[in-house]
């Protein structure tokens, strides 16, 4: 009788765990736990800064043109008292104040600067690469560790389910038998020492 409610109580229950199975595929669960993990998420922004440091470090040997111009007004010109009465054919003790210069001044200029051999620029690119490839790589691990993981834990649950099926399987199996030696006993095809052992 036990082995009877055994029975009807897994039939019962199979469409009820089958109906349960979510419809997700692997695929979507390994992209699904990727989003969602923060050690990928931390490791694609190493990624991402490591690249850009790159970037930047490449950008340094763009030669860099750089141009000014400068307007300036002056509002006090400088003066200067100077003996004018020395320049007359008769000399003479007079002296007056002469502005020099100009009211306003002006400057342009253009400097181009252009690293043909920076050492510091070529092993700073080099660094720079370097660290961009292992965060790479770390991302690359992070994401295979993870993926591994979520295939584990699809093969345990197929597994389970696979013992589950059998399980159930064999209870069924077995219940036909003792059902059918019960039936056979009440026929008397079977005598008592065979339904005992089965």
């Amino acid at each position: 009788m036990k082995k009877f409610l055994l029975y009807i109580l897994l039939t019962a229950a199979l469409p009820v765990i089958r109906s349960q199975e979510p419809v997700l595929t692997v695929g979507q669960a390994i992209r699904e736990a990727l989003g969602n993990r923060e050690n990928i998420a931390s490791a694609k922004t190493d990624y991402l800064i490591a690249k850009s440091q790159t970037a930047s470090a490449k950008k340094a040997l763009i030669p860099q043109l750089s141009v000014a111009y400068n307007f300036r007004y002056n509002f006090v010109s400088p003066s200067q008292i100077v003996p004018v009465g020395l320049f007359f054919p008769v000399p003479t003790e007079e002296k007056r104040p002469i502005r020099f210069g100009t009211a306003w001044q002006q400057s342009a200029g253009a400097s181009l600067y252009i690293p043909l051999f920076d050492l510091y620029l070529f092993n700073k690119i080099k660094e720079s690469g370097i660290n961009e490839r292992i965060s790479n790589v770390s991302l690359k691990i992070a994401e295979e560790e993870l993926a591994t993981e979520v295939l584990k834990s699809y093969v345990s649950v197929y597994s389970k389910e696979l013992a589950l099926k059998s399980a159930i399987d064999d209870t069924v199996r077995s219940s036909n038998l003792r059902d059918n030696l019960y039936r056979r006993f009440e026929e008397g095809r079977v005598i008592k020492t065979e339904l005992n052992l089965a």
